[in-house]
């Protein structure tokens, strides 16, 4: 009947209790479960730059700038990735006790845009 399930996931209550509702349909039906989390680091990096004009006047300089948004998007990234995984990684723990077929994934952009593509996909 269900060949995939979609499981959107984040560090809530819900998202735990939808973790045991999916992999328990995943067993009923023999499919596979696929566990997403979605991040937008664009919205941090637009934060980022709103908050430009209030750095110090050393900082205000365009290659200063450039050089400062660049470090600013990989600790971004790393720490979104970060915490992506750890939310994924509690799901993969609950497939892998019960042997269902699970795969993870860290979608990013706008969270309903990236997980209606990963449905439509």
């Amino acid at each position: 009947m269900y060949d995939r399930i979609l499981l959107a996931l984040d560090n809530s209550g819900h998202a735990r209790r939808a973790t045991a509702v999916a992999i328990e349909l995943a067993r009923a039906f023999s499919s596979r479960v696929v566990g997403v989390h979605v991040t937008n680091p664009g919205l941090h990096g637009y934060a980022f730059r709103q908050m430009e004009e209030g750095l110090p006047e050393e900082y205000q300089d365009a290659e200063v700038l450039r050089r400062q948004r660049e470090i600013h998007n990989t600790i971004i990234e790393r720490g979104l990735g970060a915490i992506s995984d750890s939310y994924l990684e509690i799901f993969r723990e609950a497939a892998a006790r019960t042997e269902v077929n699970a795969q993870t994934k860290i979608l990013k952009g706008r969270h309903y845009e990236a997980l209606a593509g990963e449905i439509n996909a």
